[in-house]
C-alpha cells in the first residue's frame, strides 16, 4: 500500500477523522461488517460510527493512481475546551468570510449549518438517540427555510413580473397618450378650420339677418327668424301662461296690423312680438328673453344684412339682396345702408301714418 496522500482538510466546522484508504480500482468496498452503505435500523444494536455515516455522510477523495479515500466524521467525544473551540471558530470564520450580521446571507447560513452539524455530532457520541432526534429537528428546520427562500424567491419573480407589466403599461399609456394628443391636435385643427366657416345668429324679437350668397345664381339665406306671437310655438307657450294673442280690431270687429300679445283680460300690453328685453308686463304672460340661435355654415356668403323691422316691413328679402348686390360690386357698404333707408322711409310714408324704426347695418364678406 502506498503512503497517505497529502488530503486538504475539509474547511468546515465539523470535526473529521484521518482518511482512510478504501479501494485502488476507483470503486468504494462494501464494508460488511459495519453495513455503511444502508442506515441503521437499531439504534440500540448500531455500532457510534454507523450512526455518525448515517447522519453525516463520509466525505470521498479520488486521488491519483485510482485510490480511493474516504473520510468519515470523528467518532472521539468532545471536552469543553472543544466546545469553546467550536465557538471560536465559527466567530472568526464569520469574520474572516465577511459574513453579514442580518438580513439573508448565505455565508452565515452556512457556517451555523456546520456548526449545528458538529453539535449533533458531539451529542450523538454520547447519546445516539438524542442525536437522532436532533437530526429530525435540524431536518425540518431547513425545510422549513427552503419553503420560506421559495416563497420569497417567487415573490421577488411575481414582483418583478408586475414592475415590468407595470413599466409595460406605462409605455403603452404613454404611447397612447401622445397618439391622443396628436389626435387632439389635428382634431382643433379641424375644429379652427370649420369654425373660420362658421357663425352663430342669436335673436330675440322682429329684427332680422340676412346673407346674399352667390352660389348658381343670387339667393337669400336667412339667419334669423321673426318671433311673431301668432307662430304656432310662441303663441303656445304665451296662452299657457294666461295671455292671449290678436290683432288690432276696428270697429267692426276686423282685425288691423301684426298678430300682438294681451294680458287676458286687458288690451295691454299690445307687443307685437313674442321675446323682447325689458317688457315687465308681457313677461308675466310669457314674452321671454331666451334667444333663438341659429348656426351657419358660410358657403360663397357675399355679404350680411341686419336690420331692425322697420327695414323689412315693406320691403322684400329678395329685393334687398339685388339692391345690396348691386353695392357690394362697386364696394360701398354705407351706399347700400342709405338706399335700403330711403326706400323703408319712403315705403312708411306711403303706406302708413307713422314711421317704425329703422336701424341698418351691412357688412361685405371677404
Amino acid at each position: 500500500m502506498s503512503d497517505k496522500p497529502n488530503i486538504p482538510a475539509p474547511n468546515s466546522l465539523v470535526k473529521y477523522a484521518s482518511a482512510t484508504l478504501v479501494s485502488t480500482s476507483g470503486k468504494p468496498i462494501k464494508d460488511k461488517k459495519k453495513g455503511r452503505d444502508a442506515a441503521p435500523q437499531s439504534i440500540t444494536n448500531a455500532q457510534t460510527e454507523d450512526i455518525l455515516n448515517s447522519i453525516l455522510p463520509p466525505r470521498e477523495y479520488t486521488m491519483e493512481k485510482q485510490q480511493l479515500w474516504i473520510q468519515c466524521v470523528s467518532s472521539t467525544p468532545a471536552k469543553r475546551e472543544d466546545v469553546i473551540l467550536l465557538q471560536e471558530n465559527l466567530d472568526k470564520k464569520l469574520q474572516q468570510r465577511q459574513a453579514r450580521e442580518t438580513g439573508i446571507c448565505p455565508i452565515r447560513e452556512e457556517l451555523y449549518a456546520q456548526c449545528f452539524d458538529e453539535l449533533i455530532r458531539q451529542i450523538t457520541i454520547n447519546c445516539a438517540e438524542r442525536g437522532l432526534l436532533l437530526v429530525r429537528v435540524r431536518d425540518e428546520i431547513r425545510q422549513t427555510i427552503q419553503a420560506y427562500q421559495t416563497l420569497y424567491e417567487s415573490s421577488i419573480a411575481f414582483g418583478m413580473r408586475k414592475a415590468l407589466q407595470a413599466e409595460q403599461r406605462k409605455t403603452d399609456y404613454n404611447n397612447k397618450i401622445k397618439q391622443l394628443e396628436t389626435e387632439c391636435q389635428d382634431l382643433s385643427k379641424q375644429v379652427e378650420k370649420i369654425e373660420k366657416h362658421m357663425g352663430w345668429c342669436a335673436n330675440i324679437g322682429d329684427s332680422r339677418a340676412i346673407l346674399g350668397r352667390q352660389k348658381d345664381g343670387l339667393h337669400v339665406v336667412e339667419l334669423s327668424h321673426d318671433q311673431k306671437p301668432d307662430l304656432p310655438k310662441e303663441e303656445k307657450r304665451i296662452i299657457q301662461n294666461g295671455g292671449r294673442v290678436q290683432a288690432y280690431s276696428d270697429e267692426e270687429g276686423n282685425p288691423i296690423g301684426p298678430a300682438r300679445v294681451w294680458l287676458l283680460d286687458e288690451n295691454i300690453p299690445g307687443l307685437a312680438m313674442s321675446r323682447s328685453f325689458g317688457d315687465y308686463v308681457a313677461a308675466q304672460v310669457g314674452v321671454i328673453s331666451i334667444p333663438e340661435i341659429i348656426k351657419h355654415t358660410f358657403q360663397n356668403d357675399k355679404f350680411l344684412i341686419m336690420a331692425s323691422d322697420g327695414i323689412w316691413e315693406f320691403l322684400d328679402n329678395k329685393w334687398i339682396v339685388e339692391v345690396v348686390y348691386g353695392y357690394y360690386l362697386k364696394n360701398d357698404a354705407e351706399g347700400a345702408v342709405e338706399r335700403l333707408v330711403k326706400e323703408a322711409t319712403e315705403a312708411w310714408q306711403k303706406e302708413d301714418e307713422v314711421i317704425d324704426d329703422i336701424t341698418c347695418i351691412v357688412a361685405f364678406l371677404n
